[in-house]
């Protein structure tokens, strides 16, 4: 093919006449095809370039739009991508506070769970529960259930439950606690000095005037918060 100023191209090779000297450059494959191609699509718009173009560059601009689309929605870096159920639980979970406010609260419940737990076991086994709650370590559990004694009456039991590990709570308090027993121990007489862990006149075991909690319990709930007011001065 000859243009207008006076260069040979064709398909395999071009040959270019300028100030005297010829240079000779030929196309590979890709080179070729893409030359084939442009040759059709100028055909297809009966030879006007500039329409051709335009069409082109309208493609390639809608083409960009989509690109930037398409890359605005790419996390950004350092996020974390999560479905929707999980930013809605996670918008539930703010609604409970701060990561710092719902470890502090479920520390207090934890420990009222506890001192819950270690008032009932105490009731049950006969002991002092200020003494028991510290003397039994951090991860143990006291489960109480019903066993039947030497003469098979049913009667309420307290086992000692450290992992896999289950003893009767007398017998766990007996073989690690021997020294702490005198303290330990709630006397069963009516000239125990101190405060023995026995129903309170006016309320029963089971009193649910308090919300279910026992009168004991109760009441060193209520001295714990009158100490943490601030004194108010005369």
């Amino acid at each position: 093919m000859t243009d207008l100023d006076g260069n040979t191209s064709g398909q395999t090779g071009q040959t270019t006449q300028a100030t005297g000297q010829t240079t000779q450059t030929t196309h590979d494959g890709g080179d070729a095809a893409r030359l084939a191609d442009f040759q059709s699509q100028l055909a297809r718009h009966k030879g006007d370039a500039l329409n051709m173009a335009e069409r082109y560059h309208e493609k390639n601009y809608q083409l960009r739009q989509r690109a930037q689309a398409a890359e605005a929605q790419i996390p950004k870096e350092g996020s974390v991508v999560i479905t929707a159920d999980e930013a809605t639980l996670l918008k539930t979970y703010k609604t409970l506070g701060t990561p710092t406010e719902i470890t502090e609260k479920g520390t207090t419940l934890s420990k009222l769970q506890k001192y819950q737990m270690v008032s009932e076991a105490a009731q049950v086994a006969g002991m002092n529960p200020k003494v028991l709650s510290r003397l039994l370590p951090e991860a143990a559990v006291l489960e109480i259930g019903e066993a039947n004694d030497e003469n098979g009456v049913a009667k309420r039991t307290v086992l000692f439950v450290e992992g896999e590990t289950k003893t009767p709570l007398d017998k766990y308090a007996e073989a690690s606690w021997k020294d702490f027993l005198p303290a330990l121990n709630t006397a069963q007489d009516s000239q125990q000095v101190g405060t023995p862990w026995i129903q309170q006149q006016g309320s029963t075991a089971g009193d649910a005037g308090s919300g279910g909690m026992h009168p004991l319990l109760k009441k060193q709930l209520d001295a714990a918060e009158k100490r943490a007011a601030p004194q108010q001065s005369d």
